[in-house]
């Protein structure tokens, strides 16, 4: 649910996607794309592509965590109320009630789910859809940017403990690759 945090660095790196810029110009969009010099994409284009998301999900995510106090995010992320109908029910209300308004929706029993009628969908086997080189290339990039994001999203200990365990491989790697 770092999104908004994502945007706001994204923005500062590229302010021209921000909104608020030259919307006068060709535009194909509703609210208008930039025209900029460097035509750098907006940021939930640039991240719907490089993550795999529809860009109509990043944008809500995105507004998610822009609308929702971090007292109230810490307790919904990983509970029960970790569901976008309920952030997005949360959202609308004023800042100062959304906490008393998790505390009181985690007490509450969890509603029960109706079944489903449509079938699931079956899993997709990645190494079918990876036939080509620029195929790969395009997973492992997109796998870059994920891994990045959580690493980023991760708390101190977590981080310092992955990029410990990551040394360990790659020292393990050079033993294996100086045998050979």
């Amino acid at each position: 649910m770092l999104t908004d945090q994502r945007k706001r660095y994204y923005e500062l790196l590229h302010p021209e996607t921000a909104q608020g810029g030259d919307h006068k110009s060709e535009s194909s969009r509703q609210f208008g794309d930039l025209k900029t010099a460097s035509d750098t994409k907006r940021f939930t284009q640039d991240t719907a592509d490089n993550t795999g998301n529809a860009e109509r999900s990043v944008q809500r995510d995105a507004e998610r965590g822009e609308k929702i106090m971090p007292a109230a995010m810490m307790m919904i992320v990983g509970s029960k109320l970790d569901t976008g109908t309920f952030l997005d029910k949360i959202k609308n209300l004023p800042n100062d009630e959304q906490v008393a308004f998790v505390k009181q929706s985690l007490k509450a029993p969890a509603p029960k789910k109706a079944k489903s009628k449509k079938p699931k969908a079956p899993a997709v086997n990645l190494t079918l859809v990876i036939d080509t080189d620029e195929d790969q290339f395009e997973a492992l990039k997109r796998a870059s940017i994920q891994l990045s994001a959580a690493v980023a999203d991760a708390s101190p200990e977590v981080r310092s403990r992955y990029f410990a365990w990551q040394n360990e491989q790659e020292n393990h790697s050079a033993d294996v690759a100086d045998t050979k």
